[in-house]
C-alpha cells in the first residue's frame, strides 16, 4: 500500500468508455503515453492503476516493499533522501518516503507500482493498495530513442486535423503561439490568443472527444481527458490522439503552436507510436 500525505494526487487507470452515452467523461490518466510506458517498464498491463500528480510536490509514503517507476514529466525524486532518475525501476521498503518535485517544463507524473494499483476502499483519496510489488526487473529503464522519438513534434506544438467547423479562413489564426491560461482545469486548456475569424462561436451542442480543440470569443479551448460528452462551440480542429498527451504536459503560461496534418499522417503516427508501446 502507498499513502499520500500532500500533493494534488488521483488515482488512475484505464479509460472507462461504456457511460459515454449517460454524459460520462471517459477519464483515466491525462498523459496516457506516460502511464502506459511506465506500467510496461514494470511488465504490468498498459491499464493498470497508478498515482497521478499534477503540478505540485508530493510525498508519500510506502508501507511495503515494491519495485516502482515514476514517469511523466521530468522530476526529482527522493527515496529516503536519497535522489533516483524517472523512467527506471527503483524498490522501495516498507516505511520508504518517497517525494516527486515535478519541474516547471511538465506538468504530471505517474507513480506506478509493481503489480499495480487499487484504490482502498477505506480511504479512497489517500491510501493505495499495491499487486504483486516485487514483479518487474531492478534497474530497467526507458532508452532514449523512447523519450525523444523521432516522430515526436518539436517542444509546446502539438499536430491536429480540421474539426466539423473547420474553415480555411481560420488558418493563419490558427497557427498563432497560444499561451496557455491559468483558468484551464482537468476537462481542458484555456489558451490565450487572437480568436479566430468565424462568424459565430455557438453552436448546437454536438459530440466532442478527447483533443477537440473549441473556439471562442476569447481564445481557444483544448479538450483534455476529463472533458465533457458535448459541447455547443465550434469545433475547429481535433488534436491528434498521440499528441494530447503533450497537451496534458502544458501547464500555465507556457506556449502552444497547433501545427494542421492530414488522416494519413496522424494514423500513421499513432501507429507508430501504439507499436513503441508494445515493444517495450
Amino acid at each position: 500500500m502507498i499513502q499520500v500525505h500532500a500533493g494534488i494526487t488521483r488515482f488512475v487507470a484505464n479509460a472507462d468508455l461504456s457511460k459515454l452515452h449517460h454524459g460520462y467523461p471517459p477519464g483515466g490518466p491525462q498523459d496516457r503515453i506516460s502511464h502506459a510506458m511506465a506500467n510496461r517498464l514494470l511488465s504490468n498491463p498498459v491499464s493498470a492503476g497508478a498515482i497521478e500528480i499534477t503540478l505540485t510536490t508530493a510525498k508519500l509514503t510506502l508501507q511495503r516493499d515494491c519495485l516502482l517507476v515514476v514517469g511523466g514529466a521530468a522530476s526529482k525524486i527522493t527515496i529516503d533522501g536519497v535522489a533516483h532518475r524517472v523512467w527506471q525501476v527503483l524498490r522501495g521498503c516498507a516505511g520508504s518516503k518517497l517525494r516527486i518535485e515535478i519541474d516547471p517544463s511538465g506538468c504530471r507524473a505517474y507513480v506506478c507500482v509493481a503489480g499495480g494499483l487499487a484504490q482502498d476502499p477505506k480511504d479512497s483519496n489517500h491510501c493505495f493498495a499495491v499487486g504483486d510489488p516485487m514483479a518487474g526487473e531492478l534497474g530497467r529503464c526507458l532508452t532514449p530513442e523512447l523519450l525523444n522519438p523521432p516522430w515526436a513534434p518539436p517542444p509546446g506544438t502539438v499536430r491536429a486535423i480540421g474539426g466539423p467547423e473547420f474553415a480555411d479562413s481560420v488558418k493563419p489564426e490558427l497557427a498563432q503561439t497560444w499561451i496557455v491560461s491559468p483558468q484551464s482545469s482537468g476537462m481542458g486548456l484555456r489558451l490565450t490568443g487572437k480568436p479566430l475569424p468565424l462568424p459565430t462561436f455557438d453552436i448546437v451542442s454536438s459530440p466532442v472527444q478527447d483533443g477537440t480543440i473549441q473556439a471562442t470569443a476569447t481564445g481557444l479551448i483544448a479538450l483534455l481527458r476529463q472533458r465533457g460528452t458535448l459541447g455547443g462551440y465550434p469545433r475547429v480542429a481535433t488534436v491528434i490522439d498521440c499528441d494530447v498527451d503533450r497537451l496534458a504536459q502544458l501547464r500555465p503560461g507556457k506556449p502552444l503552436r497547433i501545427n494542421l496534418i492530414d488522416h494519413e499522417q496522424a494514423a500513421e503516427l499513432c501507429r507508430r507510436q501504439q507499436t513503441a508501446i508494445r515493444g517495450l
